[in-house]
């Protein structure tokens, strides 16, 4: 553990978090490993790491596929664009 530690604080974090966001419900539709009431204090603990986190962004993944990563790539290139003007200073 302490060698994964060590390479961590060597890497770089990621520049952007995006979380995938889902009721429970349909999260129980899709997997049932863990029960609703689990799915849903899991969905408000990740749901207060991203309200700390500075570059964050909540995807709502209850839709289809295509949609969720439209939605991400989304997030992605807004990022993208404001991280590139504020290195223009546009």
């Amino acid at each position: 553990m302490w060698a994964a530690r060590a390479v961590g604080r060597l890497v770089p974090g990621p520049e952007l978090y995006i979380l995938l966001d889902s009721a429970p419900d349909v999260l129980l539709q899709r997997k049932r490993e863990l029960p609703r009431q689990m799915l849903a204090s899991q969905r408000m603990e990740y749901s207060r790491l991203m309200a700390d986190v500075e570059r964050g962004a909540v995807v709502d993944a209850s839709a289809g596929i295509d949609e969720v990563v439209t939605s991400a790539e989304g997030e992605i290139l807004s990022y993208m664009e404001q991280r590139t003007a504020a290195r223009l200073n546009v």
